[in-house]
């Protein structure tokens, strides 16, 4: 912008310059020189002009991207809690290799923009001191909603009198 302040500047003087240089040139060729002056600090006027919108819309682009994002939107929604899966041997289903399953459906506290990444891991497990100990975790089915977490006790030897699993969920990058 100060570069064409400085245009329109040049342009003045060199209007006054050329007046000075041809007084003793004819009237049409002053009221040329002087037309030719004119136009070239309309064109310099123009472009300030120009540059001022340009500048303004700039702005109003600026003010309306702070509008949509506020400093709050940048949170990250993550969510954990802590799943009874299993409560005194209570599978539900067994597979076709001998393994009791439990499906707990569990739902976020709040939606999420898309299906999020669900980590689990066993918080506590209550087992027998004789029993065997195959105990597995799995999710699946993961929506912006819920999610299935899946409590595995693999062979029928497998005795769990309690299990507790927590999960943390985060967004997918």
């Amino acid at each position: 912008m100060a570069g064409l302040i400085a245009l329109f500047l040049v342009c003045s003087i060199a209007c006054v310059n050329v007046g000075k240089a041809q007084r003793e040139s004819t009237s049409d060729d002053i009221a040329a020189d002087i037309e030719m002056a004119i136009v070239a600090e309309q064109i310099a006027l123009n472009a300030i002009t120009s540059l001022i919108e340009k500048n303004k819309e700039e702005i109003a682009s600026l003010r309306q991207e702070i509008a949509l994002n506020p400093p709050h939107s940048k949170e990250i929604h993550s969510e954990t809690d802590v799943v009874k899966c299993v409560k005194s041997n209570d599978f539900d289903e067994a597979d076709a290799e001998g393994n009791r399953l439990r499906r707990v459906k569990v739902s976020f506290k709040k939606d999420y923009a898309a299906a999020p990444n669900v980590l689990a891991s066993i918080q506590r497990l209550d087992i027998p001191k004789e029993a065997d100990h195959k105990f597995e975790i799995r999710v699946e089915n993961v929506t912006t909603k819920d999610f299935t977490l899946i409590c595995i006790a693999r062979g029928n030897e497998t005795v769990i009198d309690q299990a507790v699993v927590s999960y943390l969920s985060v967004p997918k990058k």
